[in-house]
């Protein structure tokens, strides 16, 4: 278990709301694009944050949202990279 991971599932609860919540006057194709840009390879768009295709095709309603979003992302990213350089495998060891 890491709390990580429940910043990480609030941070993707975030990117749901802000992609399915189509804002008034915009094209429901545009969203549909943007939900399958994020949601196609998670990964990716974990990693590269703000600047991934998804976080482009956004309305611009919402690109302050997707800036915090991008900002959250990073840092989480940033916080996986320092726990897992951090981890030796010690404890997994243990176990077996």
């Amino acid at each position: 278990m890491n709390q990580l991971h429940d910043y990480e599932s609030l941070w993707w609860i975030a990117v749901w709301f802000v992609i399915c919540c189509k804002p008034e006057g915009v094209a429901e194709h545009a969203m549909k694009q943007t939900y399958d840009e994020a949601y196609g390879d998670r990964l990716t768009t974990l990693r590269c944050g703000g600047n991934h295709r998804a976080c482009r095709l956004l309305p611009q309603v919402v690109e302050p949202l997707a800036e915090v979003l991008g900002d959250m992302g990073d840092d989480l990213v940033r916080a996986y990279d320092s726990f897992e350089d951090s981890f030796d495998g010690s404890e997994t060891l243990l176990v077996f």
